[in-house]
């Protein structure tokens, strides 16, 4: 199932920045969006952290392809509580286990990720690509 997930990944964001390549304006941005979870596999979500992962390395690959004319970043949300992560936000328990793992003991909201996706495609983020920010609230993100 990994390897189909991350397979998937990687032909439709290939496939799409190289479709996508030639109709792009000179100093363009693309913004992939990962997870925390590529950094932090858990055992019921392996395989969607798995994917997640792979997204950190085409990043790289698609920024080194499309540049100089377009930069290719990613953003890797924490925990925010959606319809996808309504049976962990949901549950008192997990959440405050979650809450105390960032070091803003809160979980992110969609306007926080929202806001960093504005910075990377905006000019001012015109020297990042090829780079992933995380917006965990300090969660640990290394591989």
């Amino acid at each position: 199932m990994a390897n189909i997930s991350v397979l998937l990944c990687v032909i439709c964001d290939s496939q799409a920045g190289e479709d996508a390549a030639p109709h792009m304006k000179k100093d363009s941005s693309v913004v992939l969006i990962s997870s925390i979870s590529g950094y932090h596999q858990h055992d019921s979500l392996a395989m969607y952290g798995v994917s997640k992962t792979a997204l950190f390395g085409l990043t790289k690959v698609l920024a080194a392809e499309m540049a100089p004319d377009t930069r290719v970043n990613c953003v890797a949300p924490g925990y925010v509580p959606t319809h996808f992560t309504g049976y962990i936000t949901g549950n008192q328990t997990l959440r405050k286990a979650i809450e105390d793992k960032t070091l803003l003991n809160r979980l992110g909201t969609t306007d926080d990720m929202a806001s960093a996706v504005a910075f990377l495609a905006s000019d001012d983020a015109s020297y990042i690509t090829g780079e992933t920010l995380v917006v965990a609230g300090g969660m640990p993100s290394r591989l």
